[in-house]
């Protein structure tokens, strides 16, 4: 008889709580230590975790956040925001990225670091999505309709729009509804997006591109980007990641890299957008490398729909 051999890999992780207090519930200490275990990195540089006083915070902010999300969004407490993208070569305004800030009656303005990345969890990002981009397409109408030819906006598509081929039919609702040409609307998704389930959200972008969407590659270069992507999927925008720039700025190497991702896109005939420039230094770089188009404090900062009017159309009223 032969007998097949193999090696798997087991790496075990932890939770624990530490019983400080004997009027605490057996479960909720089980509880406790499963929450603890939930927060170990998929690294695992440590295998431990102790349920303390920042879990229970953090837990308990999350919780207060999840408590009012809903009426956040139906007394529109959620502002859509716009920061504009430059020509680096004219200097002109081309268009806008989306996005969105939580205006507090009482709290003032909430970092969208403190509430994003739970909404990805929850799910709840899907009907926060959908709001955004009712407001950007009806902006845009109201744009059209007042004389105004709009540049492209960009709009964010999260993870869980794209486990849902109904993206597509929620899409095009949007733009009969709002008679806004898909050429206008930019989608942007993010680099980790395309590394799971290609094969579906290939159909999807193929769907929209036919529509007549513009596709963008967020964050590129933040993650391990497989090149392989770039010549299967139809993407028309490549967004250099902010982060991937400013190590860029202090390297010679880097710098080459930077200058050969920006031939790679033009040779695919990709418009090459970089985010997060807040320097000179990284203005001339970019430019010096033949970037088309930058965001980032160096230029504006992200600002309520009024303002950006007033920046770019020079008009107050509408």
């Amino acid at each position: 008889m032969i007998k097949n051999t193999f090696k798997i890999d087991i790496i075990l992780k932890c939770g624990a709580y530490l019983i400080d207090k004997e009027d605490v519930n057996i479960d909720v200490m089980i509880d406790r230590a499963k929450i603890a275990c939930q927060t170990i990195e998929t690294n695992y540089k440590s295998k431990v975790a102790f349920y303390d006083d920042k879990i229970r915070i953090s837990i308990l902010h999350e919780k207060e956040i999840e408590n009012n999300m809903d009426n956040a969004l139906l007394n529109k407490e959620f502002v859509v925001y716009l920061q504009p993208k430059i020509n680096l070569i004219t200097e002109e305004v081309v268009g806008a990225e989306a996005l969105v800030r939580w205006i507090h009656p009482i709290k003032g303005t909430i970092p969208p670091n403190d509430f994003i990345p739970l909404f990805e969890k929850n799910g709840f990002i899907e009907k926060l999505d959908l709001y955004v981009w009712d407001n950007i397409f009806s902006t845009m109408s109201k744009w059209i309709k007042n004389g105004i030819k709009p540049q492209p906006i960009s709009i964010n598509v999260s993870r869980i729009h794209l486990n849902n081929r109904n993206i597509v039919a929620s899409l095009k609702s949007l733009i009969n509804k709002h008679n806004i040409p898909a050429h206008l609307i930019e989608l942007e998704l993010t680099e980790s997006l395309f590394l799971s389930n290609i094969s579906m959200i290939l159909d999807i972008l193929n769907d929209l591109h036919d529509i007549g969407f513009i596709v963008s590659m967020d964050d590129f270069g933040s993650g391990y980007s497989s090149l392989s992507l770039l010549k299967k999927l139809p993407i028309d925008v490549l967004k250099i990641d902010r982060e991937f720039l400013n190590e860029t700025i202090t390297s010679v190497r880097g710098e080459k890299v930077i200058k050969n991702i920006i031939t790679l896109g033009k040779d695919l005939d990709m418009l090459i957008v970089a985010e997060g420039i807040e320097t000179e230094g990284q203005l001339n770089l970019l430019k010096n490398a033949g970037c088309d188009i930058g965001q980032g404090f160096y230029f504006a900062r992200p600002m309520d729909i009024e303002s950006f009017e007033k920046l770019v159309f020079k008009r107050i009223n509408f």
